[in-house]
């Protein structure tokens, strides 16, 4: 699931919520994931900006890409 939100300084961003129930990645997985998300910068890809593991909770906070998603654009419908 893919929502948008604004940040308290009034940045727009884009959160994604990780399904739990679908996916089968344990805390440590999904840590060692956000670090090697992390440490990749491409002038052509958005920045995660942070991520919650709290509980059930899985999601990863990226920059807003205000027209649509790169894969829409590669791959189409």
């Amino acid at each position: 699931n893919l929502f948008q939100g604004k940040l308290r300084d009034g940045w727009t961003v884009a959160v994604k919520r990780l399904s739990l129930e679908k996916s089968l990645q344990g805390e440590s997985e999904f840590l060692a994931e956000v670090r090697m998300i992390t440490s990749i910068q491409h002038k052509n890809l958005v920045r995660l900006l942070g991520c919650c593991s709290d509980g059930e909770q899985r999601l990863l906070v990226y920059e807003y890409m205000k027209n649509r998603s790169l894969d829409l654009i590669v791959y189409g419908k």
